[in-house]
């Protein structure tokens, strides 16, 4: 299994923040795991923005822990689990890896805690579904379970099962955002799929719909 080059794409402050994470999650018999975006942006050699933490330990007990080893702060435990780790100017978001199910289309999802594989099952696009040990025996070790960096490669975005757009209408805003944003191609399936189940979009909140439009149109592409 491949290594992320986080030291391509992060400065050298970043990357020792994130070994030091590691190392402090590690002393307290604790997996720490980079997710999602900054795996894809580090793979891809495209400027990382946000750096998104996970662990199988709530963030509630880990966070603190942390925060105290780096000299940094934590903010308020939102709904799904997720706190906000600040680290002088750095922002990490440290989330309790999660299973979804959601009541129905375009209801916020009821979330159970669950372990790193079941977490990255639930995301949305196989390009965002990767994670990367922080850990210091295997820091920047690839976790790829849905061949997220095929897609990468093939330069595709790719749904990871046939209900996704029903789960969560948004993602067909976000899989044309990630496509304008990467320059990739929508899979045949996954377009498919969204053609079927556009109906659901309106199920969306306006709150949330306005949301992600807004996040749309912010793309420079």
């Amino acid at each position: 299994m491949p290594y992320v080059p986080f030291n391509n794409v992060l400065s050298d402050a970043d990357v020792a923040l994130l070994r030091a994470l590691g190392r402090a999650a590690d002393d307290a018999g604790v997996r720490l795991w980079a997710v999602a975006g900054v795996v894809r942006d580090a793979l891809l050699g495209s400027a990382v923005v946000d750096i998104d933490l996970a662990s199988e330990t709530p963030a509630a007990e880990l966070g603190p822990v942390l925060a105290a080893s780096v000299g940094g702060t934590i903010a308020k435990l939102t709904t799904f689990g997720t706190l906000n780790l600040r680290v002088g100017e750095r922002k990490f978001d440290l989330a309790t890896a999660r299973a979804e199910r959601y009541a129905h289309p375009g209801a916020l999802p009821e979330v159970t805690p669950t372990d790193i594989s079941s977490d990255l099952a639930r995301r949305d696009f196989s390009v965002n579904a990767m994670a990367a040990s922080l850990a210091p025996d295997d820091f920047g070790k690839l976790v790829d379970l849905h061949g997220g960096l095929a897609d990468l490669s093939a330069r595709r975005i790719r749904a990871l099962h046939a209900d996704s757009f029903q789960d969560d209408p948004t993602r067909q805003l976000r899989a044309l955002r990630y496509a304008a944003r990467l320059r990739f191609r929508i899979e045949r399936r996954t377009s498919i799929w969204m053609r079927r189940d556009r109906h659901h979009l309106r199920a969306l909140s306006p709150a949330r719909a306005r949301h992600e439009l807004e996040l749309l149109v912010d793309e420079p592409t």
